[in-house]
């Protein structure tokens, strides 16, 4: 369990330095222009602010992930990491419903579950 919870960490760190990088961008425009070349499960024909919404969010997850991970290395509220791989798995799912047409929204759902999944095999 430790090393998945380190995973998380990594995987959180990881969410945090790439989505800043765009953010670093400055504007709504250039944020999603540069998200978009990271964040290619969405439809590249969509407009540069769905990349902007894109690089927040997973930008946020980034530091839940971390936090929750970093708090769960502890066994400080264990919990916590729990709903927030629920959160995770659910924003890929509401994705993939969302940009239904998309099949890289559909595997990227699966990549979003596939943490949730193996914690559920861990803690059983």
């Amino acid at each position: 369990m430790k090393i998945f919870i380190i995973v998380m960490i990594f995987l959180g760190v990881f969410e945090i330095i790439s989505n800043l990088f765009h953010i670093s961008k400055k504007t709504v425009t250039d944020i999603g222009k540069s998200g978009k070349k990271q964040h290619q499960e969405l439809d590249l024909k969509l407009s540069d602010t769905h990349f902007f919404y894109k690089v927040i969010i997973m930008f946020i997850f980034g530091i839940l992930l971390s936090i929750t991970s970093l708090l769960a290395l502890l066994n400080v509220w264990v919990i916590s990491l729990f709903f927030i791989l629920i959160l995770f798995g659910l924003y890929g799912i509401f994705q993939a419903i969302f940009y239904r047409k998309s099949i890289k929204a559909w595997s990227a759902m699966i990549v979003y579950n596939i943490p949730l999944i193996i914690y559920i095999f861990l803690i059983h």
